[in-house]
């Protein structure tokens, strides 16, 4: 869910400053991308890179609350995303691993420094199948044993990665249609969202103009009275992922017009760029001008 949780995202901040492990996942020692290195992987617009799903390789690990060790036996499906770990249990269909795997990559085509980032914190995104709930991931149990006064499962499908947690969650529902099934966020992409706080929380420990840059587009947008009363203006991390969001055409936030007369439902790219125009062009200095496609970005 876009409404990633607060206090893990507070355990984050406060916990930025600490060095992640010096010892980089190598997807070579752990038997994906056929021993290449990840940049060779790595999609560009308008290319088209070929996964496939596989059991888990038997050296991979996982972390969580700084400790390592051996992979929950709940994992039963695995893709190497360019060296990012996508996970699920064998619920999940394959389909929709690979559609996660396909978004990360186009959001990170032209920001590697941030995968390497994510890559160093042994970030890796957990998919739940539609009727599974995002505590059944291993790692997020902790969620519900650390903070017991929350309903995770209620609240949202979908939580960032932190480096307590560094699982990025998300419900298999959001990333392919499944027949039969009412979606609860049907009118956006939660995926894009979620992974975007990943964005933010790599680019902003790698490199000083972003992070300035969301800073005073969030200021801005602050003092403008823009986004005021939604859920953009809980910090700037939710800013930058609605924008996110907004720059990918997959986006349902209400927002007060700029005449102060009214509101209206900010959904895309074009509308971003009339409403916010700081936050457009920080979008357009990390993600790619080239649109998603499948569930939740294809034109109806």
């Amino acid at each position: 869910m876009r409404k990633s949780f607060l206090c893990i995202l507070m355990l984050s901040l406060l916990a930025a400053s600490a060095a992640c492990s010096d010892d980089i996942y190598d997807p070579a020692k752990e038997g994906g991308n056929n021993g290449k290195d990840p940049e060779e992987n790595t999609e560009k617009p308008g290319e088209t890179v070929t996964d496939v799903v596989t059991a888990p390789p038997a050296e991979l690990t996982q972390w969580l609350d700084y400790k390592e060790s051996p992979l929950d036996p709940f994992y039963k499906k695995y893709v190497d995303c360019d060296g990012l770990p996508v996970l699920s249990s064998d619920k999940v269909k394959d389909e929709a691993l690979l559609q996660v795997c396909y978004i990360a990559r186009h959001m990170l085509s032209l920001i590697p420094e941030a995968r390497e980032e994510m890559i160093r914190c042994h970030f890796r995104i957990g998919v739940v199948a539609y009727n599974e709930n995002i505590t059944d991931l291993p790692e997020c149990k902790m969620m519900s044993v650390w903070w017991p006064e929350t309903d995770w499962d209620a609240r949202g499908r979908g939580y960032g990665a932190t480096l307590a947690i560094p699982v990025m969650s998300i419900g298999e529902e959001n990333v392919i249609e499944i027949p039969g099934f009412t979606e609860r966020y049907w009118d956006q992409s939660i995926m894009v969202h979620e992974f975007a706080h990943n964005v933010d929380f790599a680019l902003s420990r790698v490199d000083d103009k972003f992070k300035t840059a969301l800073a005073d587009a969030f200021a801005n947008a602050s003092a403008e009275g823009l986004w005021k009363g939604s859920y953009s203006m809980t910090n700037s991390a939710e800013y930058f992922a609605e924008g996110a969001q907004a720059w990918f055409n997959a986006c349902s936030i209400v927002v007060p017009n700029k005449n102060g007369s009214g509101t209206f439902t900010l959904k895309d790219r074009l509308q971003l760029q009339y409403y916010d125009t700081k936050l457009y062009e920080l979008c357009a200095s990390v993600f790619p001008e080239e649109e998603l496609k499948g569930y939740h970005f294809d034109k109806q």
